[in-house]
C-alpha cells in the first residue's frame, strides 16, 4: 500500500503542485483499527491498508484529494460545532466539498451531496453539521449505529481547534500559484476562506467618515478652526438613516440571532 500511495505523491509532485505541497506537510501513519479508509487531522494522515487493499488506483487517490481539499478548508483544526457528534461533523465536511469543492461530477462521487439528507445547497460546513445532528437526535431508529456511522466517527477522530495548523495552511494557500487541474471555482473558494474577518468597528467608522464627508458644507457664517475667519468654516448636517432589520422569524435559531 506504501507503494501506491508513494506513486500518487510522486505524480502530484508533476501534476498536482497544490496537493502535493500539502500532502507533504502531513505525517504520513498506518491504523488498522480505523474504521475509515484515510482520514486527517493534528498534523498526520492516517490510512487503513486493510480497506484500501480493495480499491483501485483512481479511487485511493479521489480519497487523498478528498482529505487535501478538506485540510484546505481546515475543517479539521476548526472548532468543533456544539452539540454535534463526530457522525455528524465529518458527514457535513464530506456534503460541503461534495456541494462546492470536489473536482469530479456528481454522478461519481464517492461522497453523498446535500440533497440526500434532504438539505440545501450552498450553506457552509458546521450549518450542515449542525442539520445533520437534529435530524440524528430526531430519527430513534436503533438501526443508526452500523458501519457506515462508525466510519464516519472514526473520520473526525483527530479533528480538534488548532489555530497554528489554520495559519499555516492559510499561508500555504497564499503562497501557491499552480493549482495544477483543480477548477478556477475551488481555488476561489478555498483562496476566500483565508479572508479577513469582518471588523465590525471598522465597517462603523469607514461609514461615519463617509457620512462626514459627503455633507460638509463651506461657510462664511462659522470661524475656521485653524485660521478664524481668513478661511470659510464648514457646517455638517447629519441626515443619514439607518435601517437595521433583524429576521426573527421561526426558520431562524437563538444561536443565529
Amino acid at each position: 500500500m506504501n507503494s501506491v500511495l508513494k506513486l500518487i505523491a510522486e505524480n502530484w509532485f508533476l501534476t498536482e503542485p497544490a496537493y502535493f505541497a500539502l500532502y507533504c506537510r502531513q505525517q504520513l501513519q498506518e491504523n488498522v483499527n480505523m474504521e475509515c479508509a484515510v482520514r486527517c487531522g493534528q498534523g498526520k494522515l492516517e490510512y487503513n491498508p486493510l480497506i484500501l487493499k480493495h480499491k483501485n488506483y483512481a479511487e485511493t487517490e479521489q480519497l487523498l484529494r478528498i482529505e487535501m481539499i478538506r485540510l484546505y478548508l481546515k475543517h479539521p483544526y476548526e472548532r468543533r460545532p456544539e452539540g454535534c457528534c463526530g457522525e455528524a461533523i465529518a458527514t457535513g465536511s464530506d456534503i460541503t466539498i461534495a456541494d462546492g469543492y470536489c473536482t469530479l461530477r456528481k454522478e461519481k462521487l464517492p461522497l453523498q451531496t446535500p440533497d440526500h439528507y434532504h438539505l440545501p445547497l450552498g450553506q457552509y460546513y458546521e450549518w450542515y453539521a449542525k442539520q445533520l445532528q437534529q435530524q440524528k437526535d430526531s430519527d430513534n431508529n436503533e438501526q443508526q449505529q452500523n458501519n457506515a456511522a462508525q466510519q464516519q466517527s472514526d473520520k473526525s477522530q483527530l479533528w480538534s481547534d488548532d489555530s497554528l495548523k489554520r495559519e499555516e495552511i492559510d499561508q500555504l494557500i497564499e503562497r501557491t500559484t499552480d493549482w495544477g487541474t483543480m477548477p478556477v471555482d475551488v481555488v476561489e473558494r478555498i483562496k476566500a476562506s483565508t479572508g479577513t474577518k469582518l471588523r465590525n468597528m471598522h465597517v462603523w467608522q469607514g461609514f461615519h467618515g463617509a457620512i462626514l464627508n459627503s455633507h460638509r458644507r463651506l461657510t462664511r457664517m462659522r470661524p475656521n478652526r485653524r485660521t478664524s475667519f481668513l478661511q470659510m468654516g464648514s457646517t455638517r448636517q447629519f441626515d443619514t438613516h439607518l435601517l437595521v432589520a433583524i429576521d426573527v422569524s421561526g426558520s431562524v435559531t437563538d444561536e443565529v440571532l
